[in-house]
């Protein structure tokens, strides 16, 4: 499985270079265990037995980056909506900074 999250990372790096679609940030949840998980799922068909991960066809019936680039935003928004990103908390002052000496 790390390799084929490894290249499905290295390849989402370089489609924003290939495809003029915004929605690029959504793409930055596939860094995420939940956005790489879901789209783990996505590559791997439903069956009645076992589900395997299969991304020859992934490659093979998504002929261009652009078909590729929807199937990423689709399972990302779908990651976005059910995990919403919480906005950062201000830094708590610790009393660590540094203090002027004289």
């Amino acid at each position: 499985m790390a390799g084929i999250s490894a290249a499905m990372l290295a390849y989402a790096t370089v489609l924003p270079s290939l495809v003029e679609m915004r929605s690029n940030h959504v793409l930055k949840r596939l860094w995420t265990t939940k956005g790489m998980e879901a789209f783990l799922c996505r590559l791997a068909p439903n069956s009645e037995r076992l589900r395997a991960v299969k991304p020859p066809v992934f490659w093979k019936n998504k002929s261009d980056d652009a078909l590729r680039h929807c199937v990423f935003i689709d399972t990302q928004s779908e990651v976005e909506r059910l995990f919403p990103r919480r906005p950062r908390a201000p830094a708590k002052n610790t009393g660590l900074e540094s203090q002027p000496t004289g």
